[in-house]
């Protein structure tokens, strides 16, 4: 069984006809997506062949920026964000999944996220996803204490 065999009871990842895997919003309560996202992410640790993407960080003059490298193919659970997140896609294709929709965005998408956002993302296209933060902290443990949240942290897995 394969990780979309293994999620298809939760309506998170499915196939299309052509045997491609894709994320699914059925249109459920935020509630109830949410558990489904942390259920996912859950598995997801359970899983030996994690990995996390490279991450480049930048911070200067109150705003944090992150670039994760994204390798196509890659399923990812991010954290739980405490604060408003900008989020840019530099390259690539992704579709986002929160637990309000689902989305597919390519290069030059630019987007906001409210505190409390999780995304789910699956890269359709090796992809440059940057996410920029506001913070007055300079170190990476202050800035991630500040703003996001997991038990474990994000994870990823590269074989769908």
């Amino acid at each position: 069984m394969d990780l979309v065999d293994a999620v298809k009871r939760d309506s998170l990842v499915a196939r299309n006809e052509a045997g491609d895997a894709i994320l699914f919003h059925d249109g459920c309560e935020p509630e109830v997506m949410r558990e489904r996202i942390k259920r996912l992410g859950e598995f997801m640790l359970t899983l030996p062949d994690r990995f996390l993407p490279h991450v480049e960080h930048e911070v200067t003059d109150g705003m944090y920026l992150r670039k994760l490298y994204i390798p196509k193919g890659t399923l990812l659970v991010g954290k739980v964000h405490r604060k408003h997140c900008h989020n840019i896609v530099a390259a690539g294709d992704i579709t986002v999944l929160t637990e309000t929709g689902c989305r597919r965005v390519g290069a030059g998408f630019t987007g906001m996220s409210k505190p409390g956002t999780q995304k789910v993302g699956l890269a359709h296209e090796d992809t440059v996803f940057i996410n920029v933060f506001h913070t007055d902290k300079t170190s990476l443990e202050q800035i991630e204490a500040e703003i996001a949240s997991a038990p474990d942290g994000g994870q990823g897995l590269e074989y769908l």
